[in-house]
């Protein structure tokens, strides 16, 4: 688990929003807890190495910065397939 920013938990408000909130990235970012991938060419299937040592949560955007969504299959805890009717460029972003 990521640890809690007690300075902003002090802060905040009861739920957390865009602005505020109880993770400190800064301490997530550090100790390699994501990981984002761009691919720059329209592609069906994404295999994405990650290295994180777990089967972190996705989030994928298109060139738009629109979410899309596609077919994720955790290979092991290392590794993430994504597959989508379409092939399009994009940015994964793991976490």
């Amino acid at each position: 688990m990521a640890p809690i920013n007690e300075t902003a938990s002090s802060v905040c408000p009861a739920t957390p929003s865009n602005v505020c909130t109880i993770v400190d990235l800064a301490e997530l970012i550090s100790t390699g807890g994501t990981y984002t991938q761009c691919f720059t060419s329209p592609l069906t299937v994404w295999t994405v190495t990650h290295n994180l040592g777990k089967f972190p949560s996705v989030t994928i955007v298109d060139g738009n910065t629109e979410i899309v969504i596609g077919q994720v299959d955790y290979l092991n805890s290392n590794v993430v397939q994504i597959t989508f009717s379409t092939a399009f460029a994009g940015c994964v972003f793991l976490n």
